[in-house]
């Protein structure tokens, strides 16, 4: 997908999910290859320049990030041993500057399967069998389901949740 493509989604209000590619190691960002973000804006910057912004606070998009996280980030001894969160660079959003025309970095995501509740909790039991603790990642994952709503999802997260109460 070019850059470029991404700006009428943005323009019309849909802050759409993207999973990177390996062509974004080319930038200095906190993304590894097949790591995810939703953009939810953009700015002109100059000369064919252009600012997206990813939001990284969705407990799925956390989740799914920590698999792929690279040991990239310098220690104290100048060795790339931490990921960027081990280095202190954890944050709520990230500004990736991109040309226009730039192609390649990212794809879309479909966000339905991925952030359906159902999927989330299989994926949950299936790393952590049925008895799953109470954490702070479980009661955001309720907040989450109960959030986006239609779907019956959040009961059996309540479920989860009053179990280990």
């Amino acid at each position: 997908m070019k850059i470029n493509e991404l700006f009428p989604l943005l323009d019309a209000g849909v802050q759409p999910l993207v999973q990177f590619t390996a062509k974004i190691e080319d930038y200095e960002t906190i993304f590894d290859n097949n790591m995810r973000g939703r953009a939810i804006r953009y700015r002109y910057d100059s000369d064919n320049l252009y600012i997206v912004t990813f939001d990284v606070t969705e407990v799925t998009t956390k989740m799914h990030n920590k698999r792929f996280m690279q040991h990239n980030w310098f220690d104290k001894n100048g060795q790339p041993t931490m990921t960027y969160i081990e280095a202190g660079h954890e944050r709520d959003t990230e500004d990736v500057f991109f040309m226009g025309d730039d192609e390649g970095y990212f794809e879309l995501v479909n966000d339905e399967d991925y952030l359906n509740p159902e999927i989330i909790l299989e994926n949950l039991k299936n790393k952590h069998s049925v008895d799953i603790e109470r954490t702070p990642q479980i009661d955001a994952l309720i907040a989450y389901c109960l959030h986006i709503g239609q779907n019956e999802g959040w009961k059996e997260a309540k479920k989860l949740y009053d179990k280990n109460d």
